[in-house]
């Protein structure tokens, strides 16, 4: 029934947030940690404050690295709720045509 299909959308919009978020906090820690990584090489010696200065602090980790350090399982869902949604979407469309106008 429509009403449950449009049920259905709500439900993936806020699983898709949720998958958002999830992406962002895990980027944001990955960040954190690449961070304080290259700070304890300058505390140990085995990088010098001028190169941290160059290049490793100030280069941001690329959205290429970020991405492929988001759990698989966080992408496979990303694909799931995508599919969903294009099957939701289906079924609205063949709800419509049987009911008719």
């Amino acid at each position: 029934n429509d009403r449950n299909l449009d049920q259905a959308t709500r439900s993936l919009g806020r699983l898709s947030s949720e998958v958002s978020r999830l992406k962002a906090s895990d980027s944001e820690r990955l960040q954190r940690e690449y961070q304080n990584l290259v700070n304890g090489l300058v505390d140990q010696g085995l990088l010098e404050a001028s190169a941290n200065e160059a290049g490793f602090a100030s280069n941001v980790l690329s959205p290429d690295v970020i991405n492929e350090a988001v759990p698989g399982n966080i992408r496979r869902a990303e694909h799931f709720i995508s599919f969903m949604k294009k099957i939701v979407e289906h079924l609205k469309t063949r709800l419509r045509t049987v009911a008719g106008p």
